[in-house]
């Protein structure tokens, strides 16, 4: 607020030139005072996603199953995510299904009998449904109607020996379907090192079959073998037969 001034010998009142007076001087203090430059506001972390509320998500899943103190089966998966079904852009519900990543599956085979293989069957079972079902099961997953496996391999173990493996990208079972489909790439290795190879194949319950609907490749040794559409039994000594 500006006092009024009074100067000697006058009786008037000079409030005018002193308001101005403290006003230039006040602006010439705010020049002086050194600007801060203004720093650019770090960029916001992205917010983490946050499952859904249906949604199960699971790290290091490993189950195994034994029976009369003799393990039957291994089942181990870097992840499994429980869900809602999805067909195309429609969720469906309460359908469930469950996709598995790194999933490593060894079935386990007693020995050979001492007095011959006449008791052994000729071609080896592969319950993969019933594994799934079992080990989704005992993990409190409830029903699911469809397992969706990244990077699968299965093994088949006879007297703790490796007799073949089939490796493949991908793989899907409906559990109460009658076949295992493998996609984006199937080899069957077996012990005596013959190897198999397509880009899909089909694991058929019902026959015990593995079924190549397309283009396949067996190498033994120096002989390679090309086809097209065909049906193959393994032996429980890993042993691969093509059926006419």
């Amino acid at each position: 607020m500006a006092l009024p001034i009074r100067l000697p010998g006058r009786g008037r009142r000079f409030w005018i030139p002193a308001a101005v007076v403290i006003l230039l001087a006040a602006c010439a203090a705010i020049a002086l005072v050194p600007r801060r430059t203004r720093q650019p506001e770090p960029p916001a972390r992205p917010l983490q996603a946050i499952p859904a509320a249906d949604m199960i998500y699971l790290r290091g899943f490993a189950y195994s199953s034994s029976v009369r103190g003799e393990r039957t089966f291994t089942l181990k998966a870097d992840e499994v995510t429980h869900r809602k079904r999805k067909l195309g852009p429609l969720t469906l519900n309460p359908i469930k299904e469950v996709e598995m990543h790194g999933v490593w599956i060894e079935i386990f085979q007693g020995a050979a009998p001492a007095g011959g293989s006449d008791s052994v069957a000729p071609e080896v079972d592969l319950p993969i449904q019933s594994i799934l079902a079992e080990s989704l099961s005992a993990k409190d997953l409830g029903f699911v109607s469809r397992v969706l496996m990244n990077r699968l391999r299965v093994a088949f173990l006879r007297g703790r020996v490796e007799q073949f493996s089939i490796v493949a990208g991908a793989a899907s079972a409906g559990l109460d379907s009658t076949a295992l489909r493998f996609e984006h790439g199937v080899t069957l290795s077996t012990r005596s090192g013959r190897q198999l190879d397509a880009q899909t194949a089909e694991w058929r319950l019902d026959s015990r079959r593995l079924f190549v609907p397309g283009a396949f490749v067996v190498q033994d040794g120096r002989d390679i073998l090309r086809g097209e559409g065909a049906s193959f039994l393994i032996g429980p000594d890993g042993d691969l037969k093509r059926e006419e």
